[in-house]
C-alpha cells in the first residue's frame, strides 16, 4: 500500500504592480488630486458654496446648452463661476483674491439669491414648469441657488 498525498499547490503569484499612467491618464490623475487636495482644504460652508455653484452651472449647460429648455441665466452663471475662481485661487492657486475672498463669495452669494427669488416669483406666475425639464432644471437651480447662498453667508473669512 502506498501513501500517495496529494501535490501541493504552490500559492498564486501575487498581482504585478499597475503601471504608472502616461499621457492623458497621467494628467487626468494629476487633476483628480489637484481637485481633490482642493476640496480636502474647503470649510464647510464654502464646500456648500462651491456645491451650489457647480450645481447651477450643471443645470446651464445640461438643460440649457445641450437640451435647449431652461436656463439659469448669464448674471447666475458668471456669479457661479465666479465663486468657483475666488475657491480655485484661495486654495489651488497662490494668489489674492482683489476685493477679498469671502468678500466677492457673499455678494456672489447674495445676487444669485436675489435673482432665483424673482425668477422664482416670475416662473411660478407664468407657469413655466411645464415639462420634466423645466422641473428638473429649475429644481437644480434653486437648490444651487439656495446652497449658493447659505454657503456664502457662513463663510466668516473677510
Amino acid at each position: 500500500m502506498t501513501d500517495s498525498m496529494p501535490s501541493a499547490t504552490p500559492p498564486p503569484e501575487p498581482n504585478p504592480p499597475p503601471e504608472p499612467a502616461t499621457g492623458a491618464a497621467a494628467s487626468m490623475s494629476t487633476a483628480q488630486a489637484q481637485a481633490a487636495s482642493m476640496l480636502a482644504r474647503l470649510s464647510m460652508a464654502e464646500q456648500l458654496a462651491v456645491l451650489g455653484a457647480v450645481l447651477i452651472l450643471l443645470v446651464e449647460v445640461v438643460t440649457g446648452l445641450l437640451l435647449d429648455q431652461y436656463y439659469a441665466g448669464d448674471l447666475v452663471s458668471l456669479l457661479a463661476v465666479a465663486v468657483l475662481v475666488a475657491a480655485w485661487i484661495r486654495h489651488a492657486g497662490s494668489g489674492q483674491v482683489p476685493l477679498g475672498y469671502g468678500t466677492v463669495i457673499r455678494i456672489a452669494g447674495l445676487a444669485v439669491a436675489l435673482v432665483a427669488v424673482a425668477d422664482l416669483i416670475v416662473e411660478l406666475r407664468r407657469g413655466a414648469f411645464d415639462n420634466g425639464t423645466d422641473i428638473v432644471g429649475g429644481i437644480g437651480y434653486y437648490v444651487g441657488a439656495a446652497l449658493m447662498a447659505v454657503g456664502a453667508f457662513q463663510i466668516k473669512e473677510p
